[in-house]
């Protein structure tokens, strides 16, 4: 009887090992999957800040304007903001 009880619970841990293993794979799936997509993503919205803010370095090198040169401050600012938000949502 004490044995059968034995076979019994060492089946039952086979069992919960199996399945632990399982979610464990599964976890690591979920992880890699979320990786590469925060990859991804970083590097879909990262381009085009940075895009806009290389063109518009050029309106600030480029313009004798002030008040295009206020406006391309402006967009700077903004655009370093965005990226710095950005950054800190992707990157934590």
């Amino acid at each position: 009887m004490i044995y059968l009880d034995f076979e019994k619970n060492i089946k039952e841990l086979d069992v919960k090992i199996q399945e632990l293993e399982e979610a464990k794979e599964e976890a690591e799936r979920a992880n890699r999957a979320k990786s590469q997509f925060l990859a991804r993503v970083s590097h879909e919205i990262r381009t085009p800040i940075n895009a806009v803010l290389g063109m518009n370095e050029m309106i600030l090198r480029e313009s004798t304007e002030p008040e295009i040169h206020k406006y391309a401050f402006d967009v700077k600012s903004s655009a370093n903001t965005l990226l710095s938000l950005i950054n800190e949502i992707l990157d934590s």
